[in-house]
C-alpha cells in the first residue's frame, strides 16, 4: 500500500527532524535488498555470499558503498519514486537526485574478533558530525535509512536507526548523525540512501571514508554528479 505524509507527519518531522515509518518496504523488498548486497559483496570481495558474514565489518562497510550501480534489484528499490516523493514531501523540495547509498552493520556483525588495526568504519561510527558532514557529496537534502535486519544492544538506538526490518527513517542532513550505537550492537544491517540537490556537487571530505569513490567514475572534486551515474529520481 503506497503510503501518504499528511501535515501532522510534515509537522513532527519539522520539529524533531526525523520520522519513522514502519513497514515502508515490503518483506519481499527487504529479502531482495539482502540478497542484493550479498551478491555484490561476494563479488567485490571475491568471496562466496555464505563467508561474507566472516568478514570485518571494515571490510564490508568499505564495499558497501554504491550498491544500487552493481544490482537490478537493489537499484529498482534505491531509485524508487514513492520514497523519493516522501522525502520530496518532507523536505518541501520539488526534485531529488540520488545521493549514494551505504551499508551499514553493528560491529558485532561478524562472528570473528576484529583485529585492533586502523579502522575507517570504526572513526566514522564514532565522528559525531551530521550526515553532511560525513558525506562527499554536497548538498544534501534528506536521508533515509532503511532496517534490513535489526541490530540488538543494551544502548537505546539513536532516532535515526529504524527499529524493525522494512521500516525506515528519514532525516535530515544536518541532524547529527552519531552511530556509535552500532560499535556496541549485536548484529544489525541497514541500508543508507542519500537523496541530493539536483545540483549537488562531489567533494574531498576527509570525514567520508569514501572520498574517492567517484573517481573511478571520471569524476573530479567540484564536478557535479550527473544523469548517467546519479539519476533524478523526483522531478515536478
Amino acid at each position: 500500500m503506497k503510503l501518504a505524509t499528511d501535515k501532522s507527519h510534515r509537522d513532527y518531522f519539522y520539529k524533531h527532524g526525523t520520522i519513522e515509518f514502519e513497514s515502508l518496504i515490503s518483506t519481499e523488498q527487504v529479502q531482495e535488498l539482502n540478497e542484493g548486497i550479498n551478491r555484490v559483496l561476494s563479488k567485490r570481495l571475491s568471496q562466496s555470499k555464505n563467508k561474507i558474514e566472516r568478514r570485518e565489518s571494515k571490510d564490508l562497510f568499505l564495499q558497501g558503498r554504491d550498491l544500487f550501480r552493481k544490482d537490478e534489484k537493489i537499484k529498482k528499490i534505491v531509485l524508487n519514486r514513492h520514497l523519493a516523493e516522501i522525502a520530496v514531501e518532507l523536505m518541501e523540495v520539488r526534485s531529488l537526485r540520488i545521493g549514494y547509498d551505504q551499508l551499514l552493520i553493528g560491529k558485532m556483525y561478524s562472528p570473528i574478533r576484529e583485529e585492533k588495526t586502523a579502522n575507517p568504519y570504526e572513526d566514522y561510527l564514532k565522528n559525531s558530525g551530521s550526515l553532511q558532514d560525513k558525506s562527499c557529496l554536497t548538498p544534501l537534502i534528506c536521508g533515509l535509512i532503511l532496517c534490513l535486519e535489526p541490530a540488538h544492544s543494551i544502548e537505546i538506538p539513536p532516532s535515526f536507526l529504524p527499529k524493525s526490518a522494512g521500516s525506515g527513517v528519514f532525516f535530515k542532513p544536518e541532524l547529527s548523525f552519531d552511530l556509535s550505537f552500532l560499535n556496541h550492537a549485536e548484529g544489525g544491517r541497514y541500508l543508507l540512501i542519500t537523496y541530493a540537490d539536483p545540483r549537488t556537487v562531489y567533494i574531498l571530505n576527509d570525514q567520508d571514508p569514501l572520498t574517492h569513490a567517484y573517481k573511478h567514475l571520471g569524476h573530479v572534486f567540484g564536478d557535479r554528479i550527473n544523469d548517467k551515474f546519479n539519476p533524478l529520481v523526483y522531478k515536478v
